[in-house]
């Protein structure tokens, strides 16, 4: 039997896309001149804007909420729930290391978090029967 999904689990699962969008919606706004579809969301968090910090908060706030509801998840198996948490931690390394200053393990961080936040769920799935799962069968009269 699997242990429910810890209490917090729903919300920082629902905040993470809140903080990504919100973070970038808002850092766009505030950043005069800024084109949303030639610009990236990395771009906002460079010296070229007026506020980097708000692009950065959102990143980082996304990566932490990656984090908690990985741990929290616990009815998903542990592989999609590893791989959730690597998109997390890329994902503050993606804010950690902006694209300005650091490009290399900026894109690195970006392109690890990009696979692990895509294919998560497809390991979240894979959990290995228990024992109690195993002999569930077993004991059952015949129909």
């Amino acid at each position: 039997m699997t242990r429910p999904a810890a209490p917090w689990t729903p919300v920082t699962a629902a905040l993470a896309p809140v903080a990504m969008i919100g973070g970038w919606t808002l850092a766009a706004a505030l950043a005069p001149g800024f084109d949303p579809v030639a610009g990236t969301i990395s771009a906002l968090a460079t010296d070229q804007v007026t506020r980097p910090w708000v692009m950065t908060a959102g990143l980082a706030l996304t990566g932490l909420c990656h984090l908690g509801t990985a741990a929290g998840l616990r009815p998903a198996a542990l592989p999609g729930r590893a791989l959730l948490g690597l998109g997390g931690l890329g994902t503050l390394a993606v804010a950690a290391f902006p694209v300005h200053v650091a490009p290399v393990a900026h894109g690195l961080a970006a392109g690890t978090a990009f696979v692990a936040l895509a294919v998560w769920p497809a390991g979240a799935g894979c959990r290995r029967p228990t024992t109690h799962d195993a002999a569930r069968g077993l004991l059952d009269p015949p129909a």
